[in-house]
């Protein structure tokens, strides 16, 4: 079995709102989940994929998140 790192341009699905001052402030409690790290000892085998994705994803803004993020709290609340 060939293990092959396949290559591509990212989906950003969710808008950017944390400025990178604030990204390096929360890096070291969340760099675990927000970071990938490889290791390996001679060479990466990869291939790159230039296929354009079709799946359309609707992108979620702050303002939605917040939303959700409180309509949440209220409902732990009232129960």
């Amino acid at each position: 079995m060939i293990n092959e790192l396949v290559v591509s341009k990212k989906n950003q699905l969710v808008d950017p709102f944390i400025t990178v001052s604030t990204a390096k402030l929360l890096e070291k409690v969340f760099r675990e989940s927000l970071v990938i790290e490889l290791a390996w000892e001679e060479k990466i085998d990869y291939k790159i994929d230039n296929q354009i994705r079709q799946e359309h994803f609707k992108k979620i803004s702050f303002l939605e998140l917040f939303r959700k993020y409180l309509s949440k709290k209220i409902r732990t609340i009232y129960k």
